[in-house]
């Protein structure tokens, strides 16, 4: 979800392991020359959906990186599918509350469906997709700690 610590833990994992950070977000931005909220704007929910899912597809053989992707990556199977075959899936799990505490300007945000459904009913049409995807699910609300509860989950993965 927005405000969950994607890009935030994600930069620190990264750090922490040697690895490259991409997010995929800001790749789409650097793409097409404009903002997620523009892109959002211009083209719609279906149209930035897919490009999210071109551009996640091209990550396919990327390897030592920590990917952020946009929290509605979720609603491609094909580049959830791609992800979960070739990484782990971390699910940031965090509360309806602590987003809403988190990000104040949530219109001002390129959030696919939150016009149409809000951001009560976002969180729990995704919350369940990101359990369904995530190979270690990780509670969020305290960001310094979950970096190190992602490092541990990771290390004791078979």
């Amino acid at each position: 979800m927005p405000g969950a610590g994607k890009s935030f833990l994600g930069k620190r994992l990264a750090n922490k392991l040697g690895y490259n950070f991409i997010d995929l977000d800001i790749e789409i931005e650097k793409v097409k020359g404009k903002s997620i909220k523009k892109l959002l704007e211009e083209l719609g929910d279906k149209e930035l959906l897919r490009l999210e899912e071109t551009e996640a597809v091209k990550l396919k053989y990327i390897q030592k990186t920590i990917i952020s992707p946009g929290g509605s990556i979720i609603y491609s199977k094909k580049a959830m599918e791609l992800l979960k075959e070739n990484s782990i899936i971390i699910f940031l799990n965090i509360s309806l509350n602590e987003i809403k505490n988190r990000i104040k300007n949530l219109e001002q945000r390129g959030i696919v469906g939150l016009k149409e459904k809000g951001i009560d009913n976002l969180y729990l049409e995704r919350t369940k997709l990101y359990k369904h995807y995530a190979d270690i699910e990780v509670n969020a609300q305290n960001l310094s700690r979950s970096l190190k509860t992602i490092i541990e989950k990771i290390n004791s993965r078979p």
